[in-house]
């Protein structure tokens, strides 16, 4: 798995942690230590890889 695969599976799984909390996105994030920024450029990165 190269450093692209790596990273994307990290976002992944962390969206998914998001997902399945049924938290507000700033809840999440501020628990988590993620900032919402952040959080959001996995989120998008991801459905642009998705095609969405």
């Amino acid at each position: 798995m190269d450093r692209h695969q790596r990273r994307q599976a990290y976002s992944q799984g962390k969206i998914r942690e998001w997902a399945q909390s049924g938290q507000p996105v700033s809840a999440w994030c501020a628990e988590h230590g993620v900032s919402p920024g952040c959080f959001y450029l996995w989120r998008r990165r991801l459905q642009e890889c998705n095609g969405r």
